[in-house]
């Protein structure tokens, strides 16, 4: 064959360019699987791609394959490649003929164009032994996004936008600068737009700093976090504080990936929302969440120790909103506190509850949750109400729970209810209450008794 590969280096061999010539290549493969003219062309320009890549791996196994797929009449391309440009690939539908478009030339983009998805790249790309660059910017349009399961709502649901992407990475440092403008979302009712969304990355060794900015939500993380999946770190911490619950989980439920260890772990973040509103109406218009929030958390392995803040002057779902909110939550390997504070309760149009409180401790299989409020006007509503949800461990069904209900008072319209000691005992399909009673007066109600599958037990219920 008289094909060829040119290198060319400069800047310090900081900047590489790669051009090739593979007439006889593509010819070959055009005989090997009698091809059309469209799709030689195709085959061609992912197998030349393919063999520039492949003389860019340094490993004597190292194999690197190409894939393009498409709706298109031609179906999907695949190239495989090692390290000496050795290149062999195939399409799904060598015989397509096509006609040639408007400037009389092969439209190889429509053999292969994939009728949900529509963009343009223009790629730079330099692979060097001190310095990895790349640069990617273009335009992205999907006009179904369930069609690659990102779809949101459900229903017709389609994004575009243009983007912008830098890497440079040299051995255990990288940095990374992602740029997307003029995004635009739309659903079968309503359509929102961001005018620029940019996040940075910086890597060195196991720590990255993380940035993102938007005229939505700025977002700033830190530590040795590239690992850590949320869902599996919480159920691990779960796992903890609450064993006999956790471990008789369904298996689907608790089965994660292999990951580090929690305390292996360590991270930083803080989340400011700025116009969020505009977003979640069209995404979720049942909440609400003020500009101006703001979640801090960090989690440290030196210590084991967890911490997250919350602070919003509003934030509300369906009828209900909570008005100067703020979250306090503790915690390390043993044992996690929450403290939950709201100046004002409104649900719907007239319920309101003031200095709403309510702490909760998880432990040692116990769950202690207490709840107060108070407001003082014509009339007083107030109260504090208090339990503790007990898991055991039990061989048969996994666990049992237990909720042991404290004394405690309710004041409505300045009518005072007291709520006695009293236990729920819930073991697989049976329940046992004992001695709930709450009273007012000579008013009261009381409730004793178990329900199951037999029909021999009963639950009493005395007003």
């Amino acid at each position: 064959m008289s094909d060829y590969i040119v290198h060319a280096s400069g800047a310090g061999n900081q900047v590489r360019i790669f051009a090739a010539s593979t007439r006889d290549l593509v010819e070959k493969a055009r005989e090997i699987h009698n091809t059309s003219p469209v799709a030689t062309a195709a085959l061609g320009r992912l197998l030349t791609a393919g063999a520039m890549m492949g003389s860019m791996m340094k490993g004597e196994k190292d194999l690197l394959t190409l894939q393009v797929k498409g709706n298109g009449p031609l179906g999907s391309i695949t190239v495989t490649a090692d390290s000496a440009a050795n290149v062999k690939g195939y399409v799904n539908n060598p015989e397509v003929l096509i006609h040639a478009n408007e400037t009389g030339k092969l439209d190889v983009m429509a053999t292969v164009e994939n009728e949900q998805m529509q963009g343009g790249v223009l790629l730079a790309y330099d692979l060097s032994d001190s310095l990895n660059f790349l640069s990617t910017r273009g335009q992205l349009r999907i006009d179904e996004l369930a069609a690659f399961g990102l779809d949101i709502k459900g229903g017709q649901e389609a994004l575009e936008t243009s983007f912008e992407i830098i890497h440079a990475g040299q051995e255990n440092k990288s940095f990374t600068n992602l740029s997307l403008t003029d995004f635009k979302y739309t659903c079968d009712t309503a359509t929102f737009t961001i005018d620029k969304i940019s996040m940075e990355d910086n890597q060195k060794g196991d720590h990255n700093t993380t940035t993102l900015k938007s005229d939505v939500v700025d977002l700033f993380i830190s530590g040795n976090f590239r690992e850590l999946r949320p869902a599996p770190f919480v159920f691990r911490l779960m796992q903890n504080y609450l064993p006999a619950y956790s471990v008789h989980q369904p298996k689907k439920t608790r089965k994660y990936p292999k990951r580090k260890e929690p305390e292996k772990f360590d991270f930083q973040y803080t989340v400011q929302v700025k116009d969020a509103g505009r977003i979640l109406q069209v995404l979720y218009p049942d909440l609400y969440i003020a500009s101006g929030t703001l979640i801090t958390s960090d989690y440290r392995n030196e210590t084991g120790q967890l911490r997250l803040r919350l602070t919003t002057d509003s934030i509300g779902y369906e009828d209900i909103s909570l008005l100067h909110s703020k979250i306090d939550l503790v915690g390390d390997m043993q044992r996690l506190d929450m403290k939950y504070t709201t100046d004002r309760l409104i649900y719907g149009n007239g319920y309101q509850l003031y200095n709403v409180r309510n702490e909760l401790t998880l432990a040692d299989n116990h769950l202690d949750n207490r709840l107060s409020w108070c407001n003082w006007g014509d009339k007083t509503y107030s109260g504090e109400l208090s339990a503790c949800v007990v898991f055991s461990p039990d061989e048969k069904y996994g666990y049992n729970t237990e909720i042991r209900i404290h004394p405690g008072v309710i004041v409505m319209n300045d009518s005072v209810w007291r709520v006695k000691e009293s236990s729920v005992f819930i073991a697989r399909k049976e329940i046992d209450v004992s001695d709930f009673f709450i009273q007012r007066g000579k008013e009261s109600l009381s409730v004793n008794g178990k329900l199951s599958e037999s029909t021999e037990e009963k639950l009493f219920v005395k007003l």
